[in-house]
């Protein structure tokens, strides 16, 4: 994992200084390497993480009539991460830490579901 932070804060960093003003640190630079981040930590398939950026996104607060759209991104996090947890028992084996925890859980240890512990710290970036 230690590889993957610098690796992905690199592809995130302006190849040369930023002359615009604003630079938007959160959005343009926190926001995307804490999700590509926790997507790597957590094993998302590639070709999932756009439409999961789409969704966490929409959890960030924008104000008072931005309630119904960031109920509706947690709502998508929450069902895609049930569907994962289903898709990594059925396909165990893999190195990240949501396939991890459904082993540990599918031998019959007590943990939390993997498909609610997860979304909090993803959902809007926030760890």
């Amino acid at each position: 994992m230690m590889p993957t932070c610098p690796t992905t804060s690199f592809t995130l960093t302006p190849p040369t200084p930023i002359t615009r003003a604003p630079y938007r640190l959160y959005a343009e630079f926190a926001f995307p390497l804490t999700l590509m981040v926790i997507m790597e930590l957590f094993g998302l398939p590639a070709e999932d993480r756009d439409q999961f950026q789409r969704w966490a996104q929409m959890t960030v607060p924008r104000g008072p009539d931005s309630l119904a759209e960031e109920m509706t991104g947690y709502a998508a996090i929450r069902g895609y991460f049930v569907e994962l947890v289903a898709r990594k028992a059925r396909e165990p084996g893999g190195d990240d830490l949501l396939s991890a925890l459904v082993a540990v859980r599918d031998e019959g240890h007590r943990v939390p579901d993997p498909a609610r512990s997860l979304r909090r710290p993803v959902a809007g970036g926030r760890s």
